[in-house]
């Protein structure tokens, strides 16, 4: 709009606004316009406010809110400020703005600190209900898992003669194991007792409820293939676990046999060993949540029942009780030598892969009738895998068999089994199978069609004739 000379106007403007505003708010004042001097604004002409837009700085005469826009009243120019030059925003409006972020800012963070703390205590709070409603069991008195096993049954326990060296009959190095006669539904059975020395570290009463809760997960599996925790009973020195009695011992008893000349196992027996042993692994691996993993899978913990049905034994052991596998002198390795993975040497972490790599050794020992721990395979492969692999490789893998398993008509079947144990002990973890693949491969080799079926054909299919027993 061009102002004509003599020509009065009033506009809302601030005083220090700059050549370019929008939204006029301010003082009130009245500019002196030079002749030919264009502005062009938001300006009040009695009913109506126009958008602003100064193409030209005037200054206001500030002796005075108010003056003519009369021509030839030439203004002062405007001192040279950020806030009157480019398209900066007004000093008082920019202060303001800070203001509010620096009070948003503020508010933000509390609130998030606010929100922190408030989150932490409802969670503590949780905690604590959790606790107070699933609270493990008093730690005195014994923990039954079984039931019909009474507490009064195992008070005996509690005696510091309970557990005579007449009774023992077996040790390791986690403890000592006993036979105890327990009269259980008007029957006498036999019990196995596992004494477990407790950790100094573990005596305490927390130490003791992270066991006791560790153990009370173990005392709800049930699996054919898996022997049963029954009870646990706390000493101030030692964890005794109860658990049903293997009449046959465990397999690494049964192989010494066979070595000594004392025991025949024929190649179906062995097969059933073998499918009842991946069989609980895989129940251990894919049916129980969370997944257990044995960490120490070997023959003295594959135990055998009256009628040679394998069952694992200490199983979560290790991880349920702090220092149960350590077997080697290097404190900070568990497991046993010869059956631990090679990976675990660098991670230091057992996992299902370690697992069937264990297991792939059991089965070479089963076959072979060779211990993996001997001498013998630092020169020849460094392992019992390597060894079996250079074997198969070179077509002479029916050279492993067990001298007392050669030449007879299951040799085919027997090397198919000898291949998968070297698929188990492959040295790269990926590379193995899982433990229902073994469990699958295992079932699908032939056995002769005169072996009768086991009575519980689901977990084992086959159920060869009892061992031959010599010497007895």
């Amino acid at each position: 709009m061009n102002f004509q000379k003599g020509v009065k106007k009033e506009v809302y403007i601030p005083l220090s606004c700059p050549f370019k505003v929008r939204g006029l708010s301010g003082s009130k004042g009245s500019y002196d316009v030079n002749e030919g001097a264009v502005i062009s604004g938001t300006f009040w002409n009695g009913d109506e406010v126009l958008e602003l837009d100064i193409s030209r700085r005037v200054s206001p005469n500030r002796s005075s809110n108010r003056r003519s826009l009369v021509e030839g009243d030439a203004p002062s120019p405007a001192p040279s400020s950020p806030s009157s030059t480019g398209t900066s925003p007004p000093v008082a409006a920019k202060k303001k703005h800070d203001h509010k972020v620096r009070k948003w800012a503020l508010g933000l963070a509390l609130g998030i600190v606010a929100g922190a703390v408030a989150a932490g205590l409802f969670a503590t709070f949780i905690r604590l209900c959790v606790f107070f409603l699933h609270k493990p069991a008093e730690l005195d008195g014994p923990i039954i898992f079984q039931k019909d096993i009474e507490p009064k049954m195992l008070v005996f326990l509690e005696k510091e003669d309970a557990l005579p060296e007449s009774k023992l009959i077996g040790s390791g190095g986690a403890g000592k194991v006993y036979k105890v006669q327990l009269e259980i539904g008007n029957k006498i059975k036999e019990v196995a007792v596992k004494a477990v020395l407790v950790k100094e570290d573990m005596k305490s009463e927390f130490g003791r409820r992270q066991i006791q809760a560790e153990l009370e997960t173990l005392g709800c599996i049930r699996h054919r293939n898996l022997t049963t925790l029954m009870a646990y009973v706390h000493k101030p020195d030692c964890h005794l676990l109860l658990y049903q009695y293997m009449q046959n011992g465990s397999l690494f008893d049964a192989l010494r046999k066979v070595a000594a000349g004392e025991l025949v196992m024929p190649w179906p027996l062995r097969h059933r060993i073998a499918v009842d042993t991946v069989g609980g692994l895989s129940y251990l691996h894919n049916d129980c949540h969370p997944k257990i993993i044995h960490r120490d899978l070997k023959p003295p913990n594959i135990l055998l029942d009256e009628t040679y049905v394998a069952h694992l034994a200490d199983f979560g052991l290790a991880k349920a009780i702090p220092g149960f596998d350590t077997h080697v002198s290097d404190s900070r390795v568990q497991g046993t030598v010869g059956y631990i993975a090679p990976e675990y040497h660098q991670t230091l972490k057992f996992t299902v892969q370690s697992d069937v790599y264990s297991y792939g050794v059991v089965l070479a020992n089963l076959l072979t009738g060779k211990d993996p721990t001997d001498q013998f395979f630092h020169t020849a492969g460094g392992s019992i895998g390597n060894w079996l692999r250079i074997l198969l490789q070179e077509g002479k893998v029916a050279e492993a068999i067990d001298p007392t398993l050669r030449n007879t008509v299951f040799e085919d079947e027997i090397c198919l089994a000898l291949k998968i144990a070297v698929f188990c002990t492959f040295d790269v973890p990926g590379d193995r199978p899982t433990s229902k693949e073994v469990m699958h491969m295992l079932r699908q080799i032939r056995l002769p069609e005169d072996v009768p079926p086991s009575p519980g054909a689901s977990a084992s299919p086959e159920a060869p004739p009892p061992p031959e027993v010599h010497g007895e």
